[in-house]
């Protein structure tokens, strides 16, 4: 047993010294964590806001907005001049002309494709020979739904996953070198 751990000292400190394993296996993955926490923290924190929509009010899709409630704030405007005078304005995130066509301001953003997104979606559901009133905006698509996993299978599975990336990494790094 001696033999081992005194083995194991001089492989640990040898392997140390060497910058290219010190840094692929030990710093790299530091450095990779601390930049996905920094790029994906503030993500599901996010407060969208209303979408302000710009359109006339004899617009077959007026009612369609009004049912969203509090998503969508509507603008209404007499003409498709107007409304698009409002959008490069910024004082609307989008126009909606009466065939579903959005033009939005040249700072496109998280309400302009929200919006979109909306007439997109509009659009599928009347190819599919339903009406645009059927659209149930407070009903939630997504369930959620939670599974058991014992601490040592996610210990596991972790470990695994660094263990192989890690051995990736090397081997693509010797492959350079």
């Amino acid at each position: 047993m001696k033999t081992f751990l005194k083995l194991f000292t001089y492989l640990s400190k040898d392997a140390l010294k060497d910058f290219s394993f010190s840094f692929w296996v030990l710093l790299y993955p530091i450095i990779l964590i601390s930049l996905y926490f920094v790029s994906f923290s503030g993500i599901m924190e996010q407060d969208m806001g209303t979408v302000r929509v710009a359109m006339t009010a004899d617009n077959p899709y007026h009612q369609v907005f009004e049912q969203a409630g509090d998503y969508f704030e509507i603008i209404d405007v007499e003409s498709e001049e107007a409304g698009k005078a409002l959008v490069t304005e910024d004082k609307a995130d989008g126009f909606l002309e009466k065939n579903l066509d959005v033009v939005v301001s040249k700072s496109m953003g998280i309400p302009q494709s929200v919006l979109k997104n909306v007439a997109t979606q509009i659009k599928q559901v009347q190819s599919l020979g339903q009406g645009a009133a059927s659209i149930d905006f407070n009903k939630s698509w997504v369930t959620q739904e939670t599974t058991d996993v014992s601490q040592g299978t996610m210990l596991f599975t972790q470990r695994l996953l660094v263990s192989r990336c890690t051995r990736c990494l090397v081997v693509s790094f010797v492959q350079l070198t």
